[in-house]
């Protein structure tokens, strides 16, 4: 596993218009930016997951983030198949190791502070947070182009989600 010790930023965030984003993480390092594809839910679970670490460790998860907007041009290394943190409570650093679908790429892991850490999670809050709107009739995802929903049975007329 590539480990990077010292980045100056990481996030999971969003690209696209909702219903057709792309969900990254990524981080940059002295040798540039490393960009990794996964799905909305593993970024929800990493929410999740990481406000608990945070809980466990003492630390705040109310920090507002520096980090940039997703870097939409960096070709991302590979697809997460799962997510791995761990605490060093010597240094105060969160560890995050990202592990690829396939065995030929080899997964990569690397560090941040818990203030860093916080920060971006509330940052992929928002990008998970930010999809599609639910329709109040059928609960389904509403698109930009319109919605036909099932609970009308087709006839839209008077129906505004």
């Amino acid at each position: 596993m590539r480990s990077y010790s010292e980045v100056n930023f990481w996030l999971a965030g969003a690209i696209g218009r909702p219903g057709e984003r792309t969900f990254l993480v990524q981080f940059g390092a002295s040798d540039g930016v490393h960009s990794f594809v996964l799905e909305k839910a593993q970024v929800a679970a990493l929410v999740v997951e990481g406000r608990r670490l945070l809980e466990a460790i003492g630390a705040s998860s109310d920090t507002e983030s520096d980090a940039p907007a997703v870097h939409e041009y960096v070709m991302p290394e590979f697809r997460i198949a799962e997510i791995h943190l761990a605490y060093d409570e010597a240094d105060d650093r969160i560890t995050i190791g990202l592990v690829p679908t396939t065995d030929d790429v080899e997964g990569v892991e690397f560090e941040v502070t818990s203030v860093a850490f916080a920060a971006a999670l509330g940052d992929a809050q928002v990008a998970v947070e930010g999809g599609r709107p639910p329709c109040p009739r059928c609960g389904l995802a509403i698109d930009p182009d319109g919605h036909h929903c099932p609970a009308t049975n087709g006839d839209l007329r008077g129906h505004r989600p």
